[in-house]
């Protein structure tokens, strides 16, 4: 299992300052890539805090760099990092960092509304933006102790294509090899292994014989998963530790009229009284979870193949 270092948000330990690896800022978000990969400064043979807004990067993070920083995380395991809101002194952390990676697509909408160095923020998905989403279906929820709020816009789990995904570990190595030019080589060696996991995963879901197996899905987060591997989903907007109103389960009974599903997809396992409902509909319930914030048990590659081993074994 991969490790890196996850941050204690409430305690308030001062964490210090970070080396300042830029020689000048650009005002435009959309400058972001390029200031955090062409900085001319190195870092020697100084760990460097690497700071990332969600799981996924925080993993590619440390497959790649090593020994060579210290990874970041500081959501808590209980909150979805894509919609985490985190206090002044939290983004304070974040402002001491060394290198911020941001998963691009309008995940964790806060870094657009505090201010963070440009001259330090990598948007791993820029160049890929032609691949980005829409979310369909803008319904308002309760999403946990985030809060009320709606999915809406563009669709965010990027890395659930692992052709994306592999871009956003390719842009991560760029930005490291710039801030360690003496070890290129070997960060290039981390990227690459890292690379084959993520295409052992693809090939996986490539193989899949699903193309013509409906789903439904309680979470609007597998578009990209979707499209990629050819899943007939139908999203819904449900809760794992939530039971639906009667309202909802009248709905999901119409749409199954049209979207013959046997399976719907969780990102965690949903309550047992609600499971017991869907069984009376004809629905499975298998869990797939995108893996924005850290795992219990495993890590991102074998976490994922477990998701995929799920998802093998219900549709057969």
């Amino acid at each position: 299992m991969t490790n890196f270092r996850r941050i204690d948000c409430r305690a308030g330990r001062n964490i210090g300052l970070g080396l300042i690896i830029a020689l000048a800022t650009c005002a435009l978000p959309s400058c972001r890539e390029q200031q955090a990969t062409d900085d001319s400064d190195t870092a020697g043979d100084r760990k460097l805090k690497v700071y990332t807004v969600n799981y996924p990067l925080a993993y590619f993070a440390q497959e790649i760099g090593g020994e060579l920083i210290e990874v970041h995380f500081p959501v808590p395991a209980d909150i979805d990092p894509a919609f985490w809101a985190p206090e002044p002194e939290e983004v304070a952390k974040f402002q001491e960092a060394d290198l911020i990676l941001l998963n691009g697509a309008g995940y964790a909408k806060w870094t657009q509304n505090v201010s963070l160095p440009d001259s330090k923020l990598l948007d791993t998905t820029a160049a890929v933006k032609e691949e980005y989403l829409q979310v369909e279906g803008l319904i308002l929820h309760q999403h946990g102790p985030e809060g009320d709020h709606t999915h809406e816009g563009i669709a965010s789990t990027t890395w659930l294509d692992f052709e994306i995904a592999k871009a956003q570990a390719s842009s991560t190595c760029k930005a490291l090899k710039k801030l360690f030019p003496d070890h290129a080589e070997t960060l290039e060696k981390r990227l690459l292994t890292l690379s084959d996991k993520l295409d052992s995963l693809d090939q996986e879901l490539q193989s899949l014989d699903s193309k013509q197996f409906p789903l439904f899905a309680s979470q609007p987060v597998y578009q990209y998963l979707a499209k990629r591997y050819g899943l007939n989903i139908q999203g819904i907007q449900w809760e794992p530790d939530a039971v639906p109103s009667e309202a909802a389960w009248k709905q999901l009974a119409t749409l199954l009229k049209q979207h013959r599903a046997k399976v719907m997809l969780w990102k965690a396992s949903p309550l047992p009284v609600i499971q017991e409902e869907l069984g009376k509909l004809g629905l499975r319930c298998v869990v797939f979870s995108p893996l924005g914030n850290t795992p219990a048990d495993g890590d991102f590659i074998s976490m994922m193949h477990n998701n995929i081993k799920q998802l093998s074994a219900a549709i057969k």
